[in-house]
């Protein structure tokens, strides 16, 4: 097959988040099988405008402001008749290319962005995107879609699509789930926090939520692993931690390696997860697989990762006060966090990228024959 991925960002980009890594494990797989994968993606500052990683063609043009609305521009001029299938990955406004694109295409979403734009946007751009998210989906009712997990599925079954077109493919997992958990080597009352540091992130939440947490745990500590999408927010965040007196509790540990980064959450007793919706919740897994349980909130997505009172425990969506009790009582049932602890393991082991990529593979091959 020759393929051809439409995203917002690839994995270089400095904004770079879950959804690159998704699509690099998708494409890489796809390649190392023989497939012919090109990624088009917009230009950042000191990048390439070709390059090869991993056998996958990376194509950029445009910004990542601009590239949505002249894909089109770039289809006409390089892409068309090129391709046995189009990707359009949408990340909150799409390529649109039901519009001029006349070979099979496939709809890719993470996400439903929707409660998202008021988090990440100022008002008016919030209500606007919010309303052109909604109507430019509209446009792929009847195309072939993937996304990442049950709630984005019903999400876009409420916005007039086809259940049938819709397939769920559960994110695969890299980070290999342990033989075997050492509770020792666990630093007592720590929590981590493991994510881009973006305002839908809700990262306040879980700093207030230590902060109550710290009434009855004096030496709890709360480790922030990732880089700010703006630095006026990490910003904020640090000056909450210093108003809150936290300053002994929270760390910020900034971008991480990845390795180093397992590390660090292995070390952890808890992953906290405050985000305001997620596509499935890469980060759940992946703590779990390093015997890792994680408390998030009720919402889109984390309801499909976090199986309440299995891999971890879902709390009522922005109620720091049953966030922080809740972590105070796995904090100090020592019984109840290794339980958690080992169902997390056996859950993280039915992901794996060769699983999901061969069902994409599928569903590739199922639309290019009109099956």
């Amino acid at each position: 097959m020759k393929i051809l991925m439409m995203s917002w960002k690839c994995i270089k980009h400095p904004w770079r988040g879950g959804a690159e890594f998704v699509t690099y494990e998708y494409l890489k797989r796809l390649s190392e099988k023989g497939h012919e994968c090109v990624w088009f993606t917009p230009k950042f500052k000191g990048c390439l405008e070709k390059e090869n990683i991993d056998g996958i063609e990376i194509i950029r043009d445009f910004n990542i402001y601009t590239i949505n609305f002249n894909a089109w521009r770039k289809y006409f001029s390089e892409f068309k008749g090129k391709f046995d299938v189009v990707i359009d990955q949408v990340n909150g406004i799409p390529f649109f290319t039901p519009l001029y694109i006349k070979e099979p295409k496939i709809l890719f979403i993470h996400h439903y962005e929707g409660v998202v734009w008021d988090y990440e946007m100022p008002f008016p751009l919030n209500k606007i995107g919010k309303f052109a998210e909604r109507n430019f989906l509209r446009l792929y009712k009847n195309i072939p879609t993937i996304c990442v997990s049950p709630s984005t599925k019903k999400d876009l079954i409420n916005l007039g699509f086809k259940e049938e077109n819709v397939h769920v493919i559960y994110n695969g997992c890299d980070v290999k789930p342990l033989e075997k958990i050492d509770f020792e080597e666990k630093e007592e009352s720590t929590i981590c926090f493991v994510s881009r540091l973006t305002p839908m992130k809700r990262v306040e939440h879980a700093i207030k939520a230590v902060y109550y947490v710290k009434k009855e745990i004096p030496d709890v500590k709360l480790w922030i692993l990732g880089s700010p999408k703006k630095e006026s927010y990490l910003y904020k965040l640090k000056n909450l931690v210093n108003k809150l007196g936290l300053e002994k509790n929270v760390k910020f540990f900034g971008f991480v390696p990845f390795e180093k980064r397992n590390e660090i959450i292995k070390k952890s007793q808890i992953l906290v997860v405050t985000s305001v919706k997620e596509g499935w919740g890469l980060n759940v897994i992946e703590a779990n697989a390093l015997g890792v349980p994680v408390i998030g909130y009720r919402v889109s997505g984390l309801v499909d990762s976090i199986k309440d009172g299995y891999n971890g425990l879902l709390v009522e969506d922005g109620n720091i006060e049953e966030l922080s009790k809740t972590l105070i009582k796995i904090l100090k049932d020592d019984d109840l966090r290794k339980k958690l602890s080992k169902n997390a393991v056996e859950w993280a082991k039915q992901f794996s990228w060769d699983k999901s990529a061969e069902e994409f593979e599928r569903v590739l091959e199922m639309v290019i024959n009109n099956e």
